[in-house]
């Protein structure tokens, strides 16, 4: 069973105009397409929808988790409202309730955001929480504790951007470090760590070894494949010091399989070929434990049927 647990509707140049300058620096800009995106003034959720799908079953994933960031208070130029957002991707998740999980987002922030996501919960219209720090705010910020309190009364997870990022968010808001109180507040809470904190993996081992509710997923570190021996030596020392049950697949797509050309399918293959590539610089890694990278472990965690 695969389960891609780190997906987006629209990457970030979509639905935010301000932030096209600079992806076409990297990208021919026309106006219409960027790095492979027709771009609109409103992208389109009903043909996303069907290229989800399509994604879904060219590259032989199960199931896969629509994480929203919300960015609307730093950058100030929504396309979509918080709500309207989240709607779509609960629509998707209803037309598609075997393959599409959506995962509300919102800045905590926002006064009305508790009781947006209790009412999305209530509705069996979300299956987790994604916060993005990057924005503005520490994860353990108290703005953000009554979405904890309702993640764990409904049982879903939460799940963080973790790690660097971009101009013009705040990377510091996102070290491993400051999810440790949110840990230690709930420990009833499932949190998983998106990008494992990228370079920060270390810390974010440091953090999560003594920290049993949290979990990792891979997205975004097909760009450290270009450091081969220590991207094996990364999972295996996560592996070894959490519990190979707490690493979770997460692609990042589309984003980073759209923009950065890195397929689904390879990225995939990646951690098929995992044993061998372990063998290489010295780890052994099982059959079963990649098996449980992919999908299994993510299928417990969100309590979906075994395939």
């Amino acid at each position: 069973m695969i389960v891609d647990v780190h997906w987006h509707l629209w990457v970030a140049m979509e639905k935010h105009p301000s932030t096209r300058a600079a992806s076409a620096k990297t990208e021919e800009l026309g106006g219409e397409r960027i790095a492979g995106f027709d771009i609109g003034l409103v992208p389109d959720w009903e043909k996303r929808e069907q290229d989800l799908v399509r994604w879904l079953d060219e590259d032989g994933v199960d199931v896969a988790c629509l994480v929203l960031a919300e960015y609307g208070l730093i950058l100030n130029d929504n396309i979509f409202s918080v709500d309207g957002e989240n709607r779509i991707q609960a629509e998707i998740m209803r037309r598609h309730p075997d393959r599409l999980l959506s995962f509300f987002g919102i800045d905590p922030r926002r006064p009305e955001s508790a009781d947006m996501f209790e009412r999305y919960l209530r509705n069996g219209d979300a299956k987790g929480l994604k916060l993005h720090p990057t924005a503005g705010f520490f994860p353990h910020d108290r703005s953000a504790y009554p979405l904890y309190e309702l993640c764990v009364e409904y049982d879903v997870p939460v799940l963080y951007h973790c790690g660097p990022m971009r101009a013009p968010f705040y990377g510091r808001f996102a070290r491993p470090m400051e999810f440790d109180d949110v840990a230690a507040d709930f420990p009833d809470l499932n949190i998983i760590l998106g990008h494992a904190g990228e370079d920060l993996w270390e810390e974010t081992v440091s953090v999560a070894r003594m920290k049993p509710n949290m979990y990792v997923d891979f997205s975004y570190w097909q760009p450290a494949l270009r450091f081969e021996d220590e991207w094996v030596r990364a999972v295996a020392r996560m592996r070894d010091v959490m519990g190979v049950e707490r690493l979770l697949f997460g692609s990042d797509h589309p984003g980073m399989t759209r923009i950065a050309n890195f397929p689904l399918g390879d990225w995939l293959n990646v951690w098929r070929d995992l044993p061998a590539l372990g063998k290489k610089y010295g780890h052994k890694f099982t059959a079963d434990e990649v098996d449980g990278i992919l999908g299994d472990n993510a299928a417990r965690l969100l309590k979906l049927p075994q395939r």
